[in-house]
């Protein structure tokens, strides 16, 4: 097991191996003044859906396994102690560190047994619990077992489901080629939006140039509006992987945010701050050996 600890910020990335080539990686972030800390959790050892910004995807670790119940649960425990206990109310438990986690079939098959898990934690130390599902809605998720199994999830009031949308489909076809196709996605997140409209919530990280040109960003957002009228969305960071690829300035970022708010507003819109790069905790960051 390796213990990275941030010089930035509160950051914490735990990385353990149980077999050769194989990692975990959980993660504790707080920032001061919050009312909740998170735990970002791999749904997998690694990930196959290519998605070109993703450093698993630019460091070859590509081949994995689901994580087991009791492996994430292993993974909340490492960290539990780091929790500030005394100066938060919630404890977010978020699918964002490693793997796909509607491609988890354990996780799908028996999630019940998952968020029982982290209710009890939770209680035992008199505190609410939210858990996010970060997904790109990969190709073979229209499926119809495997929406009902989401559906089901999704009726647990402590669930949300984050999608990262990021861009049209030729945007997506280059840098999201298993993810699946934009029409479909937002067809069947309108009927859970419909159904959960508080907790479907969109992921959008800019690139400089491959999805930055206002007038297209403003259609998306138009195309958008129709099937989530209202939707909140997130601005996370893009952390390049090497110098082929970097995201936009502050000013540019601020501006298609505004564009966004414009066109689709939410009260909880926002950008969020990068953390913990030093420790591979921040958006589409991992540790390789």
């Amino acid at each position: 097991m390796k213990i990275l600890t941030s010089k930035i910020d509160n950051s914490i990335n735990v990385i353990s191996n149980s077999l050769d080539g194989e990692y975990i990686e959980s993660r504790y972030v707080y920032r001061e003044g919050s009312d909740h800390a998170i735990l970002y959790l791999s749904s997998q050892t690694g990930c196959d859906k290519s998605c070109k910004y993703c450093w698993l995807t630019q460091t070859g670790q590509v081949n994995y396994r689901d994580c087991s119940i009791e492996e994430i649960l292993m993974q909340v425990d490492s960290l539990w102690d780091r929790l500030p206990l005394d100066k938060i109310s919630t404890i977010h438990f978020n699918f964002m560190a490693r793997g796909e986690v509607l491609s988890n079939g354990i996780i799908l098959k028996n999630f019940g047994d998952l968020i029982s898990g982290f209710r009890e934690r939770c209680k035992n130390v008199n505190k609410e619990c939210k858990v996010l599902l970060s997904t790109i809605l990969p190709k073979g998720i229209m499926e119809k077992d495997v929406l009902m199994d989401i559906t089901k999830i999704l009726a647990n009031p402590e669930v949300h489901l984050y999608y990262s949308l990021y861009g049209d489909d030729d945007f997506r076809k280059k840098w999201m080629g298993k993810a699946e196709s934009l029409k479909n996605a937002l067809s069947i997140l309108h009927v859970w939006y419909m159904m959960y409209s508080e907790r479907v919530v969109l992921h959008w990280a800019f690139i400089d140039s491959e999805n930055t040109n206002k007038d297209e960003f403003y259609k998306l957002a138009i195309l958008v509006k129709q099937y989530l009228c209202g939707v909140r969305i997130n601005i996370v960071r893009f952390n390049p992987f090497d110098d082929k690829y970097k995201e936009p300035s502050e000013d540019v970022i601020q501006d298609l945010f505004d564009s966004w708010n414009f066109v689709n507003y939410n009260a909880c819109n926002k950008i969020v701050s990068r953390v913990g790069e030093d420790v591979y905790a921040s958006c589409g960051m991992f540790f390789a050996p």
